[in-house]
């Protein structure tokens, strides 16, 4: 991934400028995405563009080509190292064209109480920026600080799901798949939480995260305000927090980082650390399920507290601990979780009949664009609206292997919730359009964001090496585990 670049980081490096181009300008270009599949950065493009015509426009921002105008790519990356995180220190950039994105760390200029870039919104940053007005707002002028979650969802279903409609069938015959869960060998665990036992086993995480995505992707607040504390309680790399564009909160860093960014936040609130923390959880709750194209700045959320956590004797009761199916209808169709959930569901609608080998390696991609292209004329021409149209698209168009792999990217992808706390009476100064972007929380306004990214192209392999593979392994990892406790 080293050749995709962020904006807020590589203008100010004046190295060089980051001009933009047309997708042809960029034909033939590679970029190695993964070590077994290189993929041309305009194939990457026409795949995330496929990817966000299933999402609500809000929700994926237009990715531009890029060009970073400078010979000394050396010098370039040794002033990259003081922005990249511990764990990125042994990436480069190797080479000058990229994919540059917005850097969701700020909420878009759009929604800027100062009109945009004209009003002092933006960084001045040559005239590459006059055209990207939309890519970012300068976090010094703004009253209060920005901050980002990222969140690496993860599968939000499982295959022990039983809630079908009348006129579906269930989960079709798959025991030639073996899946531990259908097989009775997972613990009744699911995907993830059964993947925690190998990444365990590896070394690679040190606890056992309480974090479930089924609870996350059920839709019901109290599951899910479960689902956040988990993640908050062990990041892993699946949460982050950011202010002002630098993490303040992530795996290696230590609880009280956390503590004391929430208690910059609610500093002008008499609130206890317990109320703080109760309303963060409800802000990313409530960001999760926002429909932004509704104006909901005036409707006050309540506060939804969950039971604090007893230190029980037998810590090994998380081991047993089951997951508990989901019903689909619980999400607001609008939210990004369940436009996520909608899109990851096609691996398992997929799963028994897809052939990886009837995909041609790169040029499906192509072929998946225009069917995609051929589809909004389609759409338009017949007036189905936005969402019925991934539904159109899916069975109308996809064969089964490009169905599996736009659910497998969707398996993989990230959430980003941008937002700052509102300062008093700053509300009459937000343009029209981020009136939808307001959440109420007992009286606590904040601006928000919700942003999915991470939407490359899976490998062809996917399904036999990282999917099923990586499933049995999980299982047999688990049984491993459990045999050692109770010895």
């Amino acid at each position: 991934m080293a050749s995709l670049f962020s904006e807020h980081f590589v203008p100010e490096l004046k190295l060089g400028r980051v001009e933009t181009y047309d997708l042809d300008a960029f034909n033939k270009k590679l970029v190695q995405f993964r070590p077994d599949s290189p993929i041309d950065l305009v194939r990457f493009i026409k795949y995330t563009r496929v990817m966000a015509s299933l999402f609500s426009e809000h929700f994926v921002p237009e990715l531009k080509l890029g060009r970073v105008e400078t010979y000394d790519l050396d010098a370039f990356n040794k002033k990259l190292v003081q922005f990249r995180p511990v764990t990125r220190l042994d990436k480069e950039i190797r080479v000058r064209d990229g994919i540059l994105y917005p850097d969701v760390a700020f909420l878009p200029a759009k929604l800027s109480p100062y009109g945009g870039c004209g009003g002092g919104g933006c960084r001045p940053r040559d005239n590459f920026v006059e055209s990207c007005t939309d890519y970012g707002q300068d976090a010094r002028s703004l009253p209060t600080s920005t901050y980002c979650v990222e969140i690496k969802p993860k599968q939000g279903w499982s295959f022990l799901d039983g809630n079908y409609a009348e006129e579906e069938e269930p989960f079709p015959n798959c025991d030639s798949l073996a899946l531990p869960e259908l097989a009775g060998t997972s613990g009744g665990k699911c995907r993830f939480c059964l993947f925690q036992y190998l990444k365990l086993q590896r070394k690679t995480i040190g606890t056992i995260s309480k974090y479930c995505p089924l609870d996350l992707f059920s839709g019901k607040p109290l599951r899910m305000l479960r689902a956040i504390k988990g993640l908050i309680g062990a990041p892993q790399n699946n949460f982050k927090l950011t202010k002002n564009g630098r993490i303040v909160y992530e795996e290696t860093r230590e609880k009280c980082m956390l503590n004391r960014v929430l208690k910059e936040i609610f500093q002008r609130d008499q609130q206890n650390k317990e109320r703080r923390k109760t309303i963060f959880m409800n802000l990313i709750k409530e960001t999760l399920l926002k429909d932004y194209s509704v104006n909901e700045a005036n409707s006050d959320r309540t506060l939804l507290t969950i039971r604090k956590d007893r230190k029980k004797k037998d810590k090994n009761l998380i081991h047993e601990r089951t997951c508990s199916p989901i019903n689909y209808q619980f999400l607001p169709e609008n939210c990004a979780l369940k436009q996520i959930q909608d899109v990851q569901l096609l691996v398992k609608s997929n799963l028994t009949t897809v052939q990886p080998d009837k995909l041609r390696k790169h040029e499906y991609v192509d072929e998946l664009y225009e069917k995609c292209v051929d589809c909004g004329e389609d759409c338009t021409s017949t007036f189905i609206n936005s969402r019925r149209r991934l539904s159109h698209f899916v069975e109308q168009y996809l064969s089964p292997e490009e169905r599996y792999q736009l659910g497998a990217t969707a398996l993989d992808c990230s959430i980003m919730i941008t937002f700052r706390r509102l300062a008093d009476r700053e509300e009459e100064s937000l343009p029209a359009v981020a009136q939808c972007h307001i959440i109420s929380i007992e009286g606590i306004k904040f601006l928000t964001n919700v942003t999915i990214t991470d939407l490359d192209p899976k490998t062809l392999q996917h399904v036999q090496r990282k999917y099923l593979g990586q499933l049995r392994e999980s299982a047999v990892a688990y049984r491993e585990f459990l045999s050692k406790i109770k010895r």
